[in-house]
């Protein structure tokens, strides 16, 4: 099986077995489906937290809502981006990601040769490597 970087004639990993190359897939796969997970579960922390906090001001008195007062809303837009919008957006940069992996290997399982975009096949390269270097210990 051959693999080359996209838009170079560069190919890396020419004598890889597809059972390997599709175990380094799903590795890869299963890497970003955890991160995926991770910033969800950080989302949700983050959005229940905002909810107890205007759950708790709600339930205040007139009096006490004058001296605790409200985080100004220019405050929350900003943690909003922060814990909510770019999470957003690296999920959907992982799912993409996820998505293109997969194509791939349907591919691999046509055995068409696969071509990888250089960030994807630097990761599967090291994969590569680091296999290597774990079967050179054992």
């Amino acid at each position: 099986m051959i693999v080359q970087v996209e838009g170079t004639d560069e190919k890396i990993l020419e004598h890889i077995t597809k059972e390997k190359l599709m175990f380094f897939f799903s590795e890869l796969k299963r890497c970003r489906k955890e991160k995926t997970e991770s910033l969800a579960l950080k989302i949700e922390q983050f959005e229940k937290k905002r909810m107890a906090e205007e759950r708790m001001y709600r339930s205040l008195s007139p009096l006490r809502k004058l001296i605790v007062g409200k985080r100004p809303d220019h405050h929350l837009a900003v943690e909003h981006m922060v814990y909510v919008k770019r999470p957003l957006q690296e999920i959907d940069e992982l799912s993409f990601q996820i998505r293109l992996i997969e194509q791939l290997e349907k591919l691999l399982n046509e055995d068409q040769p696969i071509q990888l975009p250089p960030s994807l096949a630097n990761e599967l390269f090291q994969l590569y490597t680091d296999s290597l270097g774990k079967e050179a210990k054992s």
